[in-house]
């Protein structure tokens, strides 16, 4: 693949799939190969494992909505403080008076729909690898709809992700299950499982675990620890964020580590998205989930996970889970207190700088140098 088009595939989606492995990604070995490139490693992403299908935590989808119910909840508030000073606008020309009517309104309404449909959506589901039927479950979001990808016609790859912000750039990398157009490498769907992650190694990994998974005896697949629902364990946001952002700078007891570098991350990090996280938690509780197809229904209904062997959460964990770890608490407990005082800060100076400009009007300039004759 060339450069210019390894371009188009980062900005716009790949269309075909390349032959060969390049800038653009990693070829891996397909279903029923014998080649074993990687070690089986689940990445203590997997949210449900038994006889009838594998499912990978999808969080970091709810996170994105946790963030924008965050982000809008003050913002749809901000443009609520413009509407006392509309009232004073009787000496400017009608258009302009009805021009800000219309963006006021039209912040608001926005910013409220917003934070709806963060709310309320029904949540997209994860990606189901059905191991009975041999088929992989996904809902694609364009056509909002269910799609059944054949697991022996999968083409899995590696894929590049390139992110290019202000502070600089990132590269990830995305475990994909493609589907080919017959007789051709044109992509009929493509599914990414699992989010994105730091290294390529991982990708090889955790498909690795999928192909023993699907073809192989359970006692083939090492021992894993299952990533907890906050549907059945509320409160146990803080110990799945500490192992899904923090996995590198926080031990096994949820301690961080007595590393410079690891106490700034977690700090800032956890001070700043403290409050998303809560609302990512409290969407994942309440938000409307997607139906499953019938026939996947069918395949869930009858399963058992004997046989797969699971790590037994420690004692530390399992209070971790429950919410109830004191240390854990009281670190989130401090990240929340600063995330308020920051956010909060942040909004009181926005609306600060409206008050001063709203008593530097030239009305209200007049009124006071009136006052200060008198």
């Amino acid at each position: 693949m060339d450069t210019t088009s390894h371009i188009k595939g980062q900005l716009f989606g790949y269309k075909e799939l390349p032959a060969e492995s390049g800038l653009w990604g990693i070829l891996l070995p397909r279903p029923g190969d014998k080649v074993v490139a990687h070690e089986p490693d689940a990445q203590d992403v997997v949210q449900r494992l038994d006889d009838s299908c594998l499912v990978f935590d999808h969080s970091s989808v709810v996170g994105n909505r946790g963030f924008l119910f965050a982000l809008f909840v003050p913002f749809s508030l901000l443009p609520m403080h413009l509407v006392p000073l509309l009232f004073r606008l009787s000496a400017k020309p009608m258009s302009f008076i009805l021009f800000s009517y219309f963006v006021v309104i039209g912040l608001i309404a926005i910013s409220l729909l917003t934070v709806y449909r963060a709310a309320r959506d029904p949540l997209r589901p994860p990606v189901y690898l059905c191991r009975k039927s041999r088929e992989i479950y996904a809902w694609h979001v364009r056509a909002k709809k269910w799609i059944v990808l054949d697991y022996d016609r999968v083409v899995p790859a590696t894929v590049v992700i390139k992110a290019v912000t202000p502070a600089g750039s990132s590269t990830g990398y995305a475990l994909t299950f493609n589907q080919l157009q017959l007789g051709s490498r044109a992509i009929e769907y493509s599914v990414m499982p699992v989010s994105a992650r730091g290294h390529p190694r991982y990708c090889g990994e955790m498909w690795e675990y999928v192909r023993r998974y699907m073809d192989g005896p359970p006692e083939a697949l090492p021992p894993i620890r299952l990533v907890p629902t906050l549907r059945d364990q509320p409160n146990a946001w803080m110990a799945r964020t500490d192992r899904a952002l923090f996995t590198d700078f926080v031990d096994e007891s949820h301690r961080v580590k007595r590393d410079l570098f690891a106490i700034v991350v977690v700090w800032f990090w956890g001070s700043l998205g403290y409050w998303w996280e809560r609302a990512a938690g409290w969407i994942e509780r309440t938000a409307p989930k997607m139906p499953l197809p019938e026939e996947l229904q069918r395949c869930v209904s009858s399963a058992s996970s004997a046989g797969y062997r699971m790590i037994e959460a420690s004692e530390s964990e399992k209070m971790a889970q429950a919410g109830t770890l004191p240390h854990m608490r009281r670190r989130w407990a401090v990240c929340g207190l600063i995330g308020t005082i920051v956010w909060g800060g942040l909004f009181a100076l926005v609306r600060s700088e409206e008050h001063t400009s709203e008593l530097q009007s030239p009305c209200n300039l007049v009124c006071r140098l009136l006052l200060e004759k008198k």
